[in-house]
């Protein structure tokens, strides 16, 4: 299992252009990584993903007030 896991990554791009990257973690194992990629994140894009985490900062937010 890697400690202090640590990534560089460079795209080459054009002026403007953007670059969407889907990144997944897990403390266990990469296999595990895989199934948490696999499950929550295939399917998603960016918007979808800025979307989920706003509402679900909402709800959060809501267990502070």
């Amino acid at each position: 299992m890697a400690k202090d896991a640590k990534a560089f990554v460079r795209f080459a791009t054009e002026a403007n252009e953007s670059v969407e990257v889907k990144v997944s973690l897990s403390p266990v194992s990469t296999e595990n990584a895989q199934e948490n990629f696999d499950t929550e994140a295939k399917n998603v894009d960016f918007a979808k993903a800025r979307e989920t985490a706003q509402k679900h900062g909402e709800t959060l937010s809501g267990d502070f007030r």
